[in-house]
């Protein structure tokens, strides 16, 4: 795994390619306690999630280069972002320069998705949802950034995640998993699958370990009782281990899948390992195995968030803030193993969100 991730980068690229990777905003800060959470910083983009009181007109965001690096306007610069601001990023040697656009955003988590939202970037589907004032809000993530490097298809339907038009109602998103390349023959990684989650993909993080590189969680301030949504499956055949061998009698499942956890100064996200097993987990809601059936219609599924032991929330952290969630989905349960079968196809349509006040 970890010479996979030489390979990505041992290529000298950055998500939107080789030509901007000296010319990349590594990191961002505003000053004050205007932040919800880390800024989401993307191919071209960064996504600001700010607290509702915040005076957008007079932002001054500060930011980390690469090497040498220079941006215009300079970092610390007060500027108005009740509108998207762009900033130009120059490599060292003048050769590249990189244009980002950012955002501020002061909601929080959305109840209904309905993803009829897209745009391609970098080669692959990307996907937003607009807020009531029609700004897109960029919080859901995929494996995609990574699979650039695993496959010869220019085209973005090729891709694990993608959108698919014939929805329950509009589009839908369509989670496939997906043979890799030689690249992934060389490594050892045989399938990648579809997912989709809110949250960031950390290419640079994925070079040690890619659990590492999903980064989950958006802020919420309400509190979720059920996650409901329509979905449609089909394995896959055969089943492949993680050395990419058959195994005989065994069938992919999907994965649906939230999560709610608690963040603090030092935990600010849920990795793919947190996901599970961090003490930072509040409540979680997930498809039994006896839930995840093949259907080639529109199905309907209703999971109950489940509290950990001795966990609860409290209104005021909640005010605040402080408490994330994330939707997470994968066309092969054991994706994150490495298991699964290509081919394997999740379709997802008309998730929503269930809050307290609401039952």
């Amino acid at each position: 795994m970890l010479y996979l991730w030489m390979v990505y980068t041992g290529t000298g690229c950055s998500i939107g390619g080789s030509e901007y990777y000296e010319a990349d905003i590594l990191s961002c800060t505003v000053p004050g306690n205007v932040l919800k959470t880390e800024p989401r910083i993307e191919n071209d983009r960064i996504t600001l999630m700010v607290r509702q009181e915040t005076d957008l007109t007079q932002l001054a965001p500060q930011f980390t280069l690469s090497e040498g690096a220079t941006i215009h306007p300079a970092s610390g610069s007060s500027r108005d972002f009740s509108e998207p601001q762009t900033y130009v990023v120059t490599s060292h040697d003048q050769k590249w320069e990189k244009t980002y656009t950012v955002t501020c955003a002061t909601s929080g988590m959305s109840q209904h998705f309905h993803f009829e939202h897209s745009e391609i970037n970098a080669g692959y589907y990307v996907f937003y949802e607009l807020s009531e004032d029609g700004s897109k809000q960029y919080i859901w993530a995929t494996g995609n950034p990574g699979y650039v490097f695993l496959t010869s298809s220019k085209d973005p339907d090729d891709y694990p995640t993608s959108h698919y038009a014939n929805g329950r109602t509009g589009k839908a998103i369509k989670l496939e998993t997906r043979k890799t390349n030689w690249v992934g023959s060389m490594a050892k990684v045989y399938i990648v699958p579809g997912n989709l989650y809110n949250g960031d993909f950390v290419v640079a993080q994925a070079m040690l370990d890619p659990l590492k590189a999903t980064h989950f969680g958006t802020p919420c301030d309400f509190i979720p009782t059920e996650l409901t949504g329509y979905y449609k499956y089909a394995a896959g055949e055969p089943f492949l281990d993680e050395k990419g061998k058959a195994v005989e009698g065994k069938k992919d499942k999907p994965h649906i899948y939230a999560i709610v956890f608690e963040t603090d100064d030092q935990v600010k996200y849920l990795d793919g390992y947190g996901a599970v097993e961090s003490d930072h987990l509040i409540a979680t809601a997930e498809m039994e195995d006896s839930q995840k059936q093949e259907t080639d219609e529109w199905t309907y599924f209703n999971l109950p968030f489940r509290f950990k032991p001795g966990k609860s929330i409290d209104p005021e952290k909640l005010r605040e803030g402080v408490y994330h969630i994330s939707l997470i989905f994968s066309s092969s349960a054991e994706g994150n193993d490495l298991r699964g079968a290509i081919g394997s196809t999740l379709l997802l349509d008309d998730i929503t969100l269930i809050r307290e006040e609401e039952e």
